[in-house]
C-alpha cells in the first residue's frame, strides 16, 4: 500500500473542504460503534469463560481510487499463542491476523454499503491523502470510545461485561512506520502505557 502523508492539526480546514461536504463521517462512526459492541457482545455471550482483552482494526487498504472496508477483530487471552508445525511456539497477542477471531464476517457485511462511497473515489492523489487521514481519524475515535466505554460498562457496553483493561486499536502491522502513529491516534497514551510492548514491537516495523 502506498505511504500515507499524515495531517497536522492545521490542516482541519483542508479536511473539511475535500471531505466532510461528501462523506458521512459521524454516520460511519456511529454505525462502527454499534457494530463493534455488537461484535464484543456475541463472542462474550458464545465464549463466556474466555477473558477477551482487545479487539483491533487492521487490513486497512486504500489505492488512490478507493478505501475499502477494515477488518475488525477479537482476541481472548486463551488464544494469544500459536504453535508451528516444528513445534515452535510463537507470541501472537497483537497480531490480529492470527488471533482466534481474526475477522468478524457480520460486521464486513454491515459496513460494506456504507463505504460504497468511498470505492469509487474521482479525486486527486492529495485529496486522497486527506480523505485517507479523515477515515483512520474516524476509527481511532471509534477505538478510543469503545475502550472507555467496555472499561467503564457505560453507552452500548452498559450491559456487556469486559475485563477492565480491554482495549480496541488500530493494529495493522501491515501500515509499517505508520504504526505506531495510529497507534497513538486510537489509544490514550494511559492505555499504551499499560501495553508498552505493543508500541515498543511497532517502532521495529
Amino acid at each position: 500500500m502506498p505511504r500515507r502523508r499524515w495531517l497536522s492539526p492545521e490542516n482541519t480546514l483542508s479536511v473539511k473542504r475535500v471531505c466532510m461536504a461528501t462523506v458521512d463521517w459521524a454516520e460511519l462512526e456511529r454505525q462502527w460503534l454499534e457494530v463493534v459492541a455488537l461484535a464484543c457482545s456475541e463472542v462474550r455471550s458464545k465464549s463466556p469463560k474466555e477473558e477477551i482483552y482487545a479487539g483491533a482494526f487492521w487490513l486497512l487498504y486504500g489505492d488512490y481510487k478507493s478505501i475499502h472496508v477494515p477488518a475488525f477483530a477479537l482476541n481472548s487471552e486463551a488464544h494469544t499463542t500459536l504453535t508451528e508445525e516444528d513445534g515452535q511456539v510463537i507470541d501472537v497477542r497483537w497480531d490480529p491476523p492470527e488471533w482466534k477471531c481474526c475477522v468478524v464476517d457480520e460486521a464486513i457485511e454491515h459496513m460494506r454499503p456504507l463505504y460504497q462511497q468511498l470505492t469509487e473515489l474521482d479525486i486527486s492523489s492529495e485529496d486522497f491523502e486527506v480523505l485517507w487521514a479523515s477515515h483512520s481519524a474516524m476509527l481511532a475515535r471509534v477505538c478510543r470510545t469503545t475502550t472507555i466505554c467496555a472499561r467503564e460498562r457505560s453507552g452500548r457496553f452498559a450491559n456487556i461485561e469486559m475485563p477492565p483493561k480491554f482495549l480496541v486499536g488500530i493494529i495493522d502491522w501491515a501500515q509499517g512506520d505508520d504504526l505506531p502513529s495510529l497507534l497513538r491516534l486510537s489509544l490514550s497514551e494511559e492505555v499504551l502505557g499499560e501495553h508498552e510492548t505493543l508500541l515498543l514491537e511497532a517502532r521495529r516495523t
